[in-house]
Protein backbone atom coordinates (compact mmCIF):
# COMPACT_ATOMS: atom_id res chain seq x y z
CA UNK A 1 0.00 0.00 0.00
CA UNK A 2 1.31 3.47 -0.85
CA UNK A 3 2.49 5.82 1.87
CA UNK A 4 -0.22 8.19 0.67
CA UNK A 5 -2.97 5.87 1.87
CA UNK A 6 -1.23 5.33 5.18
CA UNK A 7 -0.64 9.01 5.84
CA UNK A 8 -3.91 10.28 4.44
CA UNK A 9 -6.27 11.00 7.35
CA UNK A 10 -4.92 8.06 9.32
CA UNK A 11 -5.60 10.01 12.51
CA UNK A 12 -9.36 9.97 11.76
CA UNK A 13 -10.12 6.28 11.71
CA UNK A 14 -8.11 3.09 11.46
CA UNK A 15 -8.99 -0.47 10.54
CA UNK A 16 -6.82 -3.49 10.97
CA UNK A 17 -6.18 -6.55 8.85
CA UNK A 18 -9.02 -5.91 6.46
CA UNK A 19 -9.55 -8.84 4.17
CA UNK A 20 -11.95 -8.26 1.35
CA UNK A 21 -12.71 -10.15 -1.80
CA UNK A 22 -13.05 -8.59 -5.20
CA UNK A 23 -13.35 -10.60 -8.39
CA UNK A 24 -12.00 -13.71 -6.75
CA UNK A 25 -8.91 -12.05 -5.28
CA UNK A 26 -8.19 -10.90 -1.75
CA UNK A 27 -7.60 -7.23 -1.07
CA UNK A 28 -5.68 -6.69 2.18
CA UNK A 29 -5.21 -3.23 3.60
CA UNK A 30 -3.66 -2.37 6.93
CA UNK A 31 -5.65 0.83 6.89
CA UNK A 32 -9.05 1.40 5.35
CA UNK A 33 -10.99 4.61 5.73
CA UNK A 34 -14.71 3.99 6.36
CA UNK A 35 -15.52 7.35 4.83
CA UNK A 36 -14.42 5.88 1.53
CA UNK A 37 -16.75 3.37 -0.13
CA UNK A 38 -15.58 -0.10 -1.05
CA UNK A 39 -15.38 0.67 -4.75
CA UNK A 40 -12.70 3.28 -4.05
CA UNK A 41 -10.38 0.44 -3.12
CA UNK A 42 -11.61 -1.94 -5.82
CA UNK A 43 -13.33 -4.09 -3.21
CA UNK A 44 -16.95 -5.13 -2.95
CA UNK A 45 -17.63 -4.75 0.77
CA UNK A 46 -16.28 -2.98 3.80
CA UNK A 47 -16.28 -4.67 7.23
CA UNK A 48 -17.33 -2.82 10.39
CA UNK A 49 -14.80 -1.11 12.57
CA UNK A 50 -13.26 -3.22 15.31
CA UNK A 51 -14.00 -2.08 18.85
CA UNK A 52 -11.04 -0.51 20.69
CA UNK A 53 -11.04 -3.24 23.34
CA UNK A 54 -10.60 -5.81 20.59
CA UNK A 55 -7.50 -4.03 19.40
CA UNK A 56 -5.78 -4.01 22.75
CA UNK A 57 -7.01 -7.25 24.31
CA UNK A 58 -4.43 -9.69 25.66
CA UNK A 59 -4.10 -12.05 22.73
CA UNK A 60 -1.46 -12.83 20.16
CA UNK A 61 -3.61 -11.37 17.42
CA UNK A 62 -3.96 -8.18 19.45
CA UNK A 63 -0.20 -8.00 19.86
CA UNK A 64 0.14 -8.30 16.11
CA UNK A 65 -2.40 -5.54 15.69
CA UNK A 66 -0.49 -3.31 18.08
CA UNK A 67 2.70 -4.04 16.17
CA UNK A 68 0.95 -3.05 12.96
CA UNK A 69 -0.29 0.12 14.63
CA UNK A 70 3.26 0.97 15.70
CA UNK A 71 4.65 0.33 12.22
CA UNK A 72 1.88 2.39 10.66
CA UNK A 73 2.55 5.30 13.00
CA UNK A 74 6.25 5.18 12.12
CA UNK A 75 5.42 5.14 8.42
CA UNK A 76 2.97 7.98 8.85
CA UNK A 77 5.53 10.04 10.75
CA UNK A 78 8.27 9.32 8.23
CA UNK A 79 6.05 10.25 5.32
CA UNK A 80 4.75 13.44 6.89
CA UNK A 81 7.76 15.48 5.87
CA UNK A 82 7.33 14.30 2.30
CA UNK A 83 3.61 15.03 2.02
CA UNK A 84 3.19 17.95 4.42
CA UNK A 85 3.12 20.45 1.56
CA UNK A 86 1.20 18.21 -0.86
CA UNK A 87 -2.39 18.82 -1.90
CA UNK A 88 -4.35 15.79 -0.77
CA UNK A 89 -7.87 17.19 -1.15
CA UNK A 90 -7.90 16.26 -4.84
CA UNK A 91 -5.26 14.74 -7.13
CA UNK A 92 -3.21 17.48 -8.74
CA UNK A 93 -4.02 18.03 -12.38
CA UNK A 94 -1.00 17.66 -14.69
CA UNK A 95 0.74 20.93 -15.56
CA UNK A 96 -1.05 22.76 -18.33
CA UNK A 97 -4.25 20.79 -17.77
CA UNK A 98 -7.63 22.41 -17.19
CA UNK A 99 -8.27 21.40 -13.57
CA UNK A 100 -12.01 21.85 -14.09
CA UNK A 101 -11.95 19.09 -16.71
CA UNK A 102 -9.62 16.73 -14.81
CA UNK A 103 -11.75 14.06 -13.11
CA UNK A 104 -11.13 14.22 -9.37
CA UNK A 105 -12.85 13.09 -6.16
CA UNK A 106 -13.41 15.04 -2.94
CA UNK A 107 -12.40 13.25 0.22
CA UNK A 108 -15.20 14.80 2.26
CA UNK A 109 -18.03 13.29 0.25
CA UNK A 110 -17.43 9.61 -0.43
CA UNK A 111 -20.23 8.48 1.90
CA UNK A 112 -22.68 10.89 0.25
CA UNK A 113 -21.72 9.71 -3.23
CA UNK A 114 -22.04 6.08 -2.17
CA UNK A 115 -25.51 6.85 -0.84
CA UNK A 116 -26.53 8.29 -4.20
CA UNK A 117 -25.06 5.29 -6.01
CA UNK A 118 -26.89 2.88 -3.71
CA UNK A 119 -30.15 4.68 -4.21
CA UNK A 120 -30.12 5.31 -7.94
CA UNK A 121 -27.37 3.45 -9.81
CA UNK A 122 -28.40 0.20 -11.45
CA UNK A 123 -32.07 1.18 -11.47
CA UNK A 124 -33.87 2.39 -14.60
CA UNK A 125 -34.99 6.02 -14.52
CA UNK A 126 -36.65 8.08 -17.24
CA UNK A 127 -35.00 11.28 -16.04
CA UNK A 128 -31.57 11.96 -14.55
CA UNK A 129 -30.71 15.20 -12.78
CA UNK A 130 -27.04 15.87 -12.14
CA UNK A 131 -25.06 18.75 -10.72
CA UNK A 132 -24.23 20.33 -7.39
CA UNK A 133 -26.20 21.47 -4.33
CA UNK A 134 -28.78 23.32 -6.40
CA UNK A 135 -29.68 20.05 -8.10
CA UNK A 136 -29.39 18.05 -4.90
CA UNK A 137 -31.97 20.25 -3.20
CA UNK A 138 -34.78 19.24 -5.53
CA UNK A 139 -35.78 16.76 -2.83
CA UNK A 140 -35.49 19.18 0.09
CA UNK A 141 -36.17 22.82 -0.81
CA UNK A 142 -38.01 21.84 -3.98
CA UNK A 143 -39.62 18.69 -2.58
CA UNK A 144 -43.21 19.70 -3.29
CA UNK A 145 -42.35 20.35 -6.93
CA UNK A 146 -40.27 17.18 -7.14
CA UNK A 147 -43.05 15.05 -5.70
CA UNK A 148 -45.60 16.55 -8.07
CA UNK A 149 -43.50 16.15 -11.21
CA UNK A 150 -40.62 13.72 -10.90
CA UNK A 151 -40.83 11.36 -7.93
CA UNK A 152 -40.61 7.73 -9.01
CA UNK A 153 -39.41 8.67 -12.50
CA UNK A 154 -36.19 10.54 -11.81
CA UNK A 155 -32.77 9.99 -10.27
CA UNK A 156 -31.12 12.98 -8.60
CA UNK A 157 -27.33 12.56 -8.57
CA UNK A 158 -26.63 16.15 -7.50
CA UNK A 159 -24.02 16.47 -4.74
CA UNK A 160 -23.56 19.42 -2.39
CA UNK A 161 -20.44 21.40 -3.24
CA UNK A 162 -19.54 19.49 -6.39
CA UNK A 163 -17.48 21.05 -9.13
CA UNK A 164 -17.18 19.93 -12.74
CA UNK A 165 -14.18 17.69 -12.05
CA UNK A 166 -16.05 15.90 -9.24
CA UNK A 167 -18.98 15.14 -11.53
CA UNK A 168 -16.56 13.78 -14.15
CA UNK A 169 -15.06 11.51 -11.49
CA UNK A 170 -18.49 10.21 -10.48
CA UNK A 171 -19.27 9.39 -14.10
CA UNK A 172 -16.01 7.45 -14.34
CA UNK A 173 -17.01 5.28 -11.36
CA UNK A 174 -20.18 3.78 -12.86
CA UNK A 175 -22.77 6.24 -11.60
CA UNK A 176 -25.01 5.65 -14.63
CA UNK A 177 -24.74 1.88 -14.80
CA UNK A 178 -28.08 0.44 -16.01
CA UNK A 179 -29.94 3.72 -15.41
CA UNK A 180 -30.65 4.25 -19.14
CA UNK A 181 -32.40 7.64 -18.91
CA UNK A 182 -34.46 9.13 -21.69
CA UNK A 183 -33.57 12.67 -20.69
CA UNK A 184 -30.75 14.22 -18.63
CA UNK A 185 -31.05 17.57 -16.86
CA UNK A 186 -27.55 18.89 -16.22
CA UNK A 187 -26.32 22.00 -14.41
CA UNK A 188 -22.82 22.31 -12.96
CA UNK A 189 -20.11 24.95 -12.60
CA UNK A 190 -21.07 27.45 -9.94
CA UNK A 191 -18.57 25.99 -7.46
CA UNK A 192 -15.74 26.34 -10.00
CA UNK A 193 -15.86 30.14 -10.09
CA UNK A 194 -13.29 30.59 -7.34
CA UNK A 195 -10.57 28.51 -8.99
CA UNK A 196 -11.35 28.38 -12.71
CA UNK A 197 -11.81 30.83 -15.57
CA UNK A 198 -15.03 31.06 -17.56
CA UNK A 199 -13.38 29.28 -20.48
CA UNK A 200 -12.18 26.44 -18.24
CA UNK A 201 -15.66 26.03 -16.77
CA UNK A 202 -17.40 25.97 -20.14
CA UNK A 203 -14.85 23.54 -21.59
CA UNK A 204 -15.32 21.22 -18.62
CA UNK A 205 -19.11 21.31 -19.00
CA UNK A 206 -18.70 20.44 -22.67
CA UNK A 207 -16.60 17.45 -21.60
CA UNK A 208 -19.35 16.37 -19.20
CA UNK A 209 -21.95 16.61 -21.97
CA UNK A 210 -19.73 14.44 -24.17
CA UNK A 211 -19.41 11.89 -21.36
CA UNK A 212 -23.16 11.82 -20.86
CA UNK A 213 -23.78 11.36 -24.57
CA UNK A 214 -21.49 8.35 -24.56
CA UNK A 215 -22.87 6.82 -21.36
CA UNK A 216 -26.53 7.50 -22.20
CA UNK A 217 -26.68 6.93 -25.99
CA UNK A 218 -30.46 7.28 -26.23
CA UNK A 219 -30.91 10.26 -23.89
CA UNK A 220 -31.59 13.86 -24.79
CA UNK A 221 -29.61 16.30 -22.67
CA UNK A 222 -31.09 19.49 -21.24
CA UNK A 223 -28.06 21.61 -20.43
CA UNK A 224 -29.06 24.35 -18.02
CA UNK A 225 -27.20 27.64 -17.96
CA UNK A 226 -25.67 27.96 -14.50
CA UNK A 227 -28.06 29.96 -12.34
CA UNK A 228 -27.10 33.56 -11.55
CA UNK A 229 -25.64 34.24 -8.12
CA UNK A 230 -24.74 37.28 -6.05
CA UNK A 231 -26.99 40.24 -5.33
CA UNK A 232 -26.16 42.42 -8.33
CA UNK A 233 -25.17 41.90 -11.97
CA UNK A 234 -21.71 43.26 -11.11
CA UNK A 235 -20.99 40.40 -8.70
CA UNK A 236 -17.63 38.98 -9.77
CA UNK A 237 -18.75 35.36 -9.57
CA UNK A 238 -21.89 36.10 -11.54
CA UNK A 239 -19.91 37.86 -14.26
CA UNK A 240 -17.69 34.80 -14.65
CA UNK A 241 -20.70 32.50 -14.87
CA UNK A 242 -22.35 34.75 -17.44
CA UNK A 243 -19.27 34.40 -19.63
CA UNK A 244 -19.24 30.63 -19.17
CA UNK A 245 -22.93 30.45 -20.05
CA UNK A 246 -22.38 32.59 -23.14
CA UNK A 247 -19.67 30.21 -24.32
CA UNK A 248 -21.93 27.20 -23.77
CA UNK A 249 -24.83 28.89 -25.52
CA UNK A 250 -22.62 29.66 -28.49
CA UNK A 251 -21.22 26.13 -28.58
CA UNK A 252 -24.64 24.47 -28.58
CA UNK A 253 -26.47 27.13 -30.60
CA UNK A 254 -28.55 26.47 -33.71
CA UNK A 255 -28.90 22.77 -33.07
CA UNK A 256 -25.20 22.08 -33.60
CA UNK A 257 -25.69 18.99 -31.44
CA UNK A 258 -29.21 17.62 -31.95
CA UNK A 259 -29.01 15.68 -28.70
CA UNK A 260 -28.46 18.78 -26.56
CA UNK A 261 -30.84 21.63 -25.72
CA UNK A 262 -29.38 24.63 -23.91
CA UNK A 263 -31.85 26.31 -21.54
CA UNK A 264 -31.24 29.59 -19.71
CA UNK A 265 -33.84 30.58 -17.09
CA UNK A 266 -31.58 33.10 -15.35
CA UNK A 267 -33.74 36.10 -16.19
CA UNK A 268 -36.72 34.43 -14.55
CA UNK A 269 -34.76 34.11 -11.31
CA UNK A 270 -33.83 37.80 -11.22
CA UNK A 271 -35.72 41.05 -10.82
CA UNK A 272 -36.06 43.49 -13.73
CA UNK A 273 -32.93 45.38 -12.70
CA UNK A 274 -30.86 42.19 -12.64
CA UNK A 275 -30.67 41.92 -8.87
CA UNK A 276 -31.69 38.78 -7.01
CA UNK A 277 -34.22 39.04 -4.23
CA UNK A 278 -33.98 37.21 -0.91
CA UNK A 279 -37.39 35.74 -1.68
CA UNK A 280 -35.89 33.95 -4.69
CA UNK A 281 -32.43 33.17 -3.27
CA UNK A 282 -32.00 33.89 0.45
CA UNK A 283 -28.25 33.25 0.25
CA UNK A 284 -27.91 34.68 -3.29
CA UNK A 285 -27.06 31.19 -4.56
CA UNK A 286 -29.69 28.55 -3.78
CA UNK A 287 -33.25 29.12 -5.02
CA UNK A 288 -36.33 28.80 -2.87
CA UNK A 289 -39.20 26.58 -3.96
CA UNK A 290 -40.27 29.41 -6.30
CA UNK A 291 -37.08 28.85 -8.28
CA UNK A 292 -37.73 25.13 -8.51
CA UNK A 293 -41.22 25.81 -9.85
CA UNK A 294 -39.73 28.02 -12.58
CA UNK A 295 -37.15 25.34 -13.37
CA UNK A 296 -39.77 22.57 -13.54
CA UNK A 297 -42.01 24.64 -15.83
CA UNK A 298 -39.09 25.35 -18.16
CA UNK A 299 -38.11 21.72 -18.66
CA UNK A 300 -41.57 20.12 -18.66
CA UNK A 301 -42.18 20.56 -22.43
CA UNK A 302 -38.95 18.66 -23.15
CA UNK A 303 -39.82 15.93 -20.67
CA UNK A 304 -43.21 15.57 -22.34
CA UNK A 305 -41.44 15.22 -25.66
CA UNK A 306 -38.52 12.96 -24.80
CA UNK A 307 -39.77 11.09 -21.71
CA UNK A 308 -43.57 11.17 -21.80
CA UNK A 309 -45.51 9.26 -19.19
CA UNK A 310 -47.10 6.24 -20.80
CA UNK A 311 -50.79 5.48 -20.30
CA UNK A 312 -49.80 2.45 -18.25
CA UNK A 313 -47.62 4.57 -15.96
CA UNK A 314 -50.39 7.15 -15.65
CA UNK A 315 -52.89 4.47 -14.66
CA UNK A 316 -50.45 2.78 -12.28
CA UNK A 317 -48.16 5.46 -10.82
CA UNK A 318 -45.97 3.02 -8.94
CA UNK A 319 -42.58 4.49 -8.09
CA UNK A 320 -39.75 3.09 -10.16
CA UNK A 321 -37.38 4.65 -7.65
CA UNK A 322 -38.13 4.78 -3.96
CA UNK A 323 -38.81 8.33 -2.76
CA UNK A 324 -37.15 7.51 0.54
CA UNK A 325 -33.50 8.35 1.15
Amino acid sequence: MKFYNIWYRCHIDIRFTVSQKSKGTTCRNIFCLPTRPAWFYGCDTMPPLRAPHAIFSKSSSSIIRCQRLFVACVLAASSFAVFAQATVYVPAAPPGTNSAAYAAPRDDWFVTVQGKFDRYSGKPADIVFDGDSITNRWETTGKAVWDANFVGRAADFGIEGDRTENLLWRLSKGQLTDVNPKIVVLMIGTNNVVRNTAAEISNAVEDIVTQYEGLCPTAHILLMAVFPRGTTPEDRNRVRLVRANEALSSHFANGSDPRVTFIDIGRSLMQKDGTISPEMMPDMLHPTIAGYRIWADAIQPYIDRYAPISKREADQPSAVISPNH
